[in-house]
């Protein structure tokens, strides 16, 4: 390549779950052919050089290279001693950037021949993105788009300590000797950001949001984890080389100063409030190496923290260890409950000193809970001012705001003249500990907006503070009426409130298929086909010139319409999609309505595409002819006074925002239903479609096959051990089975034999009887003779009497 814009160096280690979501969003940039992408593995012991390899061999500007592991300054450094752009981008491998990035950072470094530009940046995940406290503090009060900045007139610019939201000269970095740490250690990006801050003569601010920071759920980035001892000695070590850096290049006072203020509010505190979380081996460290290197800030500097971090300083110099590791975590506690500042030792009471503590806090606002009362909705929002003593209450206001159309709206850009248009809630305070009940009538509904924040303003007459309430809650839909409420999480993690009009029209998605044609520009693709696919055949084949391949598991069909009628075999096994440029869900639909256009929502940044229908009507006539199906012409002409349509949503709107979970909408809010999820496989993505309720979903996300077929490894292995352990278990089981078998046999004998004797005896038992009837009957044959000669001597007896 030859003149060559940007060379993006990308050091990697054991992302192999991110990596191709980072890439990919580098090949998506507007200016791709103008840039070179160095990938540096360094020593990855995962699929991630097997990755690197793959973009190497499939795109002649991305350049792989393999290193033994040495860490990510020192693969930066081999990276810039390899780069032939004019600028540098250092690029994180688990990250994100928008499709205009490289062009926008470009054009506007070229603009005025910075020495280096930046951006603004937010965290992410797969389901949030929001503002870190760096970039909150960093660009606070910035309100131009574009503007020139200097670290000596905008020290909030000191927390912006990061280096892949920066274009930079390549020039600049080596006419000034810039690089990184050449060793093994976190947060070597900080050093060299404050290099670049002190050397440059001319820094450009671009204050959009085109770089996305991931941050793991799983914590396994190294950086992330502060609760590990290692990672505070590291940050410690940036701050010791930082200092020596601002000494030797005799950095002006202010900027210094302005730096150990960044250091105890931020660095140091946010490792300090975890000391509970390290071994108490480590506490020497702290009590001693942290305590030596604070003790060389100034001391005035102390007298600008608020009085929780004037305490924990207070007791690592006293080497108050004990009270150290009670007090240290309770800060998010503090903002909201004073009187645990009460609980430590008296001897630290003078440096409780709330007064002016509230004065650089925002006002804190979060969904609580909701509810339906009466018919009506209920609003349980928590909301206070940290380390504000005894606030009004009645003094707490909220309104409801029509969100503007970006949904990124953040307070201060919020005209003051257009608070008085705002929808004032009916609110109090509750029972419960800064909990305030919200509540909006029956009657009411019908006045608010489809799209709503909710703002909470505070204002006393001496405090005046406000915000819009936040929630990391997920999605609740509440049904009353004929209206129905959803309050979810967006951008910043803001709270919003739709409130939609039930509808009683239904729109069904009847087919589904995965193509590399716009269907919905291209209706003679529909036909042909069709023409190769029949709901007789287990698998198609599309044509030669259709430039998508299908395997015997093509993910076509028509789905179940809404009848239960079988409109066309549908398979939900996924199928592998080859393409070129662009690649296409296609939908058709069918509705008794005519509708423009269907809406792709994404559910966190809310961005909107647009997709006009295209009716389908030429199937009643010729195309009809050349489609196998006859379940799908059986469709269509029971449908003739229907409308049916398609759309055609391209995958790169769906892979456009570092968040790819989407909703399917019509402008009118009637219901879409598909009966059957739809699924889309290939080697690197998965796409489903699917209902949740009456909305209907796109939920997409990359796939690491490898990675996959590693786990199904494991998992198979795991399963033989099982199936062996089983195996073993069972031949015990046979041998005990076995043994009990035979104690049966020799029961069931000893059974027999007893019932043998038991007959016997019953016999003897029969006989018995016999002979003591038989002796029965002789006794009583005795009887009959005795009694007899009884009566014949009694009679003789008398007899001689009467001769006497």
């Amino acid at each position: 390549m030859e003149n060559i814009k940007i060379s993006v160096i990308m050091s990697v280690y054991n992302v192999e779950n991110y990596l191709e979501e980072a890439l990919d969003s580098i090949l998506n940039q507007s200016i791709i052919d103008d840039i070179e992408v160095l990938m540096i593995d360094d020593g990855s012991i995962d699929n991630s050089k097997y990755i690197v390899e793959k973009y190497a061999l499939d795109y002649s500007n991305f350049h792989a290279y393999h290193n033994p592991n040495c860490g990510q300054g020192c693969e930066r450094n081999y990276g810039l001693s390899l780069a032939k752009g004019e600028y540098i981008h250092f690029m994180d491998a688990d990250d994100y950037i928008v499709s205009d990035f490289y062009e926008k950072m470009y054009g506007f470094a070229k603009s005025d021949d910075y020495d280096f530009v930046l951006c603004n940046t937010s965290k992410y995940t797969k389901n949030s993105i929001w503002k870190d406290i760096l970039f909150k503090t960093g660009f606070k009060g910035i309100k131009e788009d574009f503007l020139t900045v200097n670290i000596e007139d905008n020290h909030s610019l000191i927390y912006d300590t990061i280096i892949a939201n920066k274009l930079i000269r390549k020039d600049f970095i080596l006419e000034n000797n810039i690089s990184f740490i050449d060793e093994k250690i976190l947060y070597e990006d900080i050093l060299f950001t404050m290099n670049l801050y002190c050397y440059a003569d001319s820094v450009g601010l671009l204050n959009e949001d085109k770089y996305y920071w991931r941050y793991r759920d799983n914590l396994s980035s190294s950086t992330q984890q502060f609760n590990t001892i290692n990672n505070f000695k590291d940050r410690f070590k940036i701050l010791k080389l930082m200092n020596d850096f601002m000494i030797d290049e005799n950095v002006d006072g202010k900027i210094k100063n302005e730096t150990y203020k960044k250091w105890l509010n931020h660095d140091l505190k946010m490792f300090i409030k975890r000391i509970n979380k390290y071994d108490s081996s480590d506490y020497e460290f702290i009590l001693n190496d942290v305590c030596d290197f604070i003790n060389e800030f100034p001391m005035e500097l102390f007298d600008y923290l608020n009085s929780y971090k004037k305490i924990i300083y207070k007791m690592l110099r006293n080497k108050d260890i004990d009270s150290l590791l009670f007090f240290a975590p309770l800060e998010d506690n503090l903002k909201a409950d004073h009187d645990l500042f009460y609980s430590i030792d008296e001897k630290y009471h003078d440096l409780i000193d709330l007064a002016e503590d509230y004065v650089d806090e925002d006002l804190k606002a979060s969904l609580h809970d909701v509810k339906i009362e009466d018919g009506n909705l209920a609003i349980y929002i928590k909301s206070f001012i940290p380390y504000l003593s005894n606030p009004d209450f009645n003094n707490f206001k909220f309104k409801l705001f029509e969100s503007d159309d970006d949904y990124t709206i953040e307070i201060q850009s919020v005209k003051k003249e257009d608070l008085d248009n705002f929808y004032l809630i009916n609110s109090w305070k509750t029972d419960e500990k800064n909990i305030f009940k919200l509540l909006i009538p029956l009657n009411d509904f019908n006045l608010l907006k489809s799209k709503n924040n909710i703002f909470v303003f505070y204002d006393d007459g001496i405090v005046k503070k406000e915000a819009i309430v936040k929630t990391n809650k997920r999605k609740r839909t509440l049904t009353i009426g004929d209206y129905e409420f959803i309050l979810t999480y967006g951008v910043y993690r803001n709270l919003y409130l739709f409130v939609e009009k039930l509808s009683d029209e239904t729109l069904n998605i009847v087919g589904v298929f995965a193509s590399s044609h716009s269907l919905s520009s291209d209706l003679n693709y529909l036909s042909s086909g069709f023409n190769s696919l029949s709901s007789d055949s287990d698998s198609g084949h599309a044509s030669d010139s259709d430039s998508f391949l299908l395997d015997d598991d093509f993910n076509f069909g028509f789905l179940e319409s809404v009848d239960d009628n079988i409109v066309c075999n549908f398979s939900n096994k996924f199928n592998t999609l080859e393409y070129e440029d662009e690649s296409f869900i296609n939908l058709i639909g069918v509705c008794d309505k005519e509708i423009d256009y269907l809406i792709l929502e994404n559910l966190v940044t809310f961005k909107q595409f647009k997709y006009e229908t295209e009716l389908i009507t030429d199937f009643s006539i010729g195309n009809l002819e050349n489609f196998n199906s006859p379940e799908f012409k059986e469709f269509i002409s029971s449908n003739k006074d229907n409308f049916i349509f398609c759309i055609s949503i391209p995958f790169s709107d769906i892979f456009s925002s570092p968040i790819t979970k989407w909703q399917i909408k019509v402008e009118n809010n009637a219901i879409l239903q598909i009966k059957k999820p739809f699924k889309y496989v290939d080697n690197k993505i998965k796409i489903n479609i699917q209902n949740n309720g009456n909305k209907l979903f796109v939920i997409a996300q990359y796939m690491n096959k490898l990675n996959e077929i590693k786990l199904l490894n494991s998992r198979n292995e795991k399963n033989k051990l099982k199936n062996s352990s089983l195996q073993h278990n069972n031949k015990i089981a046979n041998k005990k089975l076995e043994k009990l078998n035979l104690e049966k046999k020799k029961l069931l004998n000893q059974i027999n034999e007893l019932n043998i004797k038991n007959q016997n005896l019953e016999k003897i038992n029969k006989d018995l009887i016999l002979d003591l009837d038989s002796a029965k009957k002789k006794n009583q044959n005795l009887k009959d003779e005795i009694t007899a000669f009884k009566s014949r001597k009694i009679v003789r007896f008398a007899d001689s009497i009467k001769k006497l």
